[in-house]
């Protein structure tokens, strides 16, 4: 007997996530065997698992038929998610403040402006 085959697999996936944490959904792989009974399909990670960002993962997916006394066991099938961090919004405007003081003048000084600018 032959080991099963895929006719569909997972491609990588690439996503950015906000949290410590993300769900990440995948298709399960087609496959099938010449013995006509369906294959038996596992993986390393289940579809809607939560992983840590940022990260890089593979998903392996184990292929077997129920070949006897020992199935065929087919491991073509696996692709990469890769998370990367997506920095938050604070909410938070920065604005650039200016702040002018002024200092009174002393009595002489006041004086001195007034009877320059009279001249």
């Amino acid at each position: 007997m032959e080991p099963p085959t895929c006719s569909f697999c997972p491609g990588d996936i690439v996503k950015e996530g906000k949290g410590a944490k993300i769900r990440v959904l995948w298709d399960r792989p087609v496959c099938t065997d010449n013995s006509r009974l369906p294959p038996m399909i596992t993986c390393n990670r289940p579809s809607g698992d939560f992983f840590g960002v940022p990260g890089t993962y593979k998903i392996q997916f184990t292929v077997e038929d129920f070949a006897y006394p020992k199935g065929n066991i087919y491991l073509g099938c696996s692709f990469t998610i890769t998370l990367k961090s997506k920095l938050r919004s604070t909410g938070l405007h920065v604005y650039s403040i200016c702040l002018c003081i002024f200092v009174p003048a002393s009595s002489e000084t006041q004086i001195q402006n007034c009877t320059k600018k009279q001249n």
